[in-house]
């Protein structure tokens, strides 16, 4: 079972231009103590839009960086991977989103992510770099 709160505000701090923040606390439930764990999170993000860099579309193009911060507490020790201590990770993530419209239906979306976990339990401590490109389509 999954138990999810989230509260979100967002201000718009010009025209096209937007701070949204969201607090969130996961409860999760596994099948052993060792899968089931407590999450409180933060993310923050800034949205603008702007005037199409090159091509002739009038649509603007948007931009999205955000930043997260996670701590994942689990209820109970892995008995493979550490049997006296539960596991506790603490994770940052950032964001770069950059979605440029060719038209009403067609636009490219590009992505950065990088995202850094630490662990009490060394082998689940990683670092993370990864990027898409996307084209989406409205039907």
């Amino acid at each position: 079972t999954r138990q999810v709160a989230r509260i979100t505000a967002a201000i718009e701090t010009a025209p096209g231009r937007f701070v949204i923040t969201e607090l969130g606390y996961t409860d999760m439930d596994g099948n052993a103590p060792y899968s089931a764990f407590r999450e409180p999170h933060i993310q923050v993000s800034y949205i603008f839009s702007y005037a199409p860099l090159i091509g002739t579309s009038a649509l603007p193009w948007t931009t999205t960086a955000s930043i997260t911060a996670t701590r994942r507490a689990y209820r109970g020790p892995d008995p493979v991977a550490q049997p006296f201590s539960a596991r506790t990770d603490t994770g940052w993530r950032a964001s770069l989103v950059n979605t440029v419209p060719l038209n009403r239906d067609l636009s490219l979306q590009f992505q950065l992510d990088y995202s850094d976990t630490t662990s009490n339990i060394p082998n689940f401590s990683n670092t993370n770099t990864s990027g898409t490109l996307a084209v989406i389509w409205k039907y």
